[in-house]
């Protein structure tokens, strides 16, 4: 992991310094450096990030549904790491909600 996280933190300041207004691509190197922190263990720097994507994601990705729920389904399961169920079951059932509407008719799709 600490090889990907060198890379993402590169790949932020690169993003930065070519388009510090890329909102987009800033959340998703957001979303991937919280996920590799929190398989690492860091789980409070990795909620952090995380949150971070969230929020730009809702602001910015209306449309993007998948996107957020995929966000909103790893910051679940980072908070449930920490022990914090009620707010990772809420965050959980938000992303099914999601999934569920975004694929109504594909049991498959939101199996994945």
């Amino acid at each position: 992991w600490s090889e990907a996280k060198r890379l993402l933190r590169e790949c932020l300041t690169i993003r930065d310094k070519l388009s510090p207004v890329d909102e987009v691509s800033r959340a998703d190197t957001f979303h991937e450096l919280g996920r590799c922190l929190s398989n690492e263990g860091d789980l409070v720097q990795a909620e952090h990030l995380l949150r971070q994507s969230l929020s730009v994601k809702r602001r910015v990705c209306i449309n993007d549904k998948a996107s957020i729920a995929l966000t909103l389904y790893v910051l679940g399961v980072c908070i449930m790491k920490s022990n914090k169920f009620d707010e990772a079951q809420a965050l959980l059932r938000e992303s099914l909600d999601i999934r569920r509407t975004a694929y109504p008719n594909t049991k498959e799709e939101i199996a994945k």
